[in-house]
């Protein structure tokens, strides 16, 4: 198996891997949503104009999430 080669290393942030990235019009789903990773991949991906749904395993978790909520 070949690795995916990537100029991103661990000390970048979600925001510096998707910038210049546009995906309006794009809908995605993060998985685990609800904390860690998943938040700010939530954020990094709202940034580029997606409409982001997020999946979370424990839905009392997800109050923690509803500023982001329409």
């Amino acid at each position: 198996m070949t690795p995916i080669a990537t100029p991103f290393g661990r000390h970048f942030t979600a925001a510096e891997v998707v910038e210049g990235i546009a995906l309006s019009g794009k809908r995605v789903i993060v998985t685990r949503a609800e904390s860690g990773i998943g938040i700010e991949t939530v954020c990094a991906l709202a940034l580029t104009g997606a409409e982001v749904t997020l999946a979370v395993r424990n839905i009392d978790s997800q109050a923690a999430l509803s500023p982001w909520e329409e």
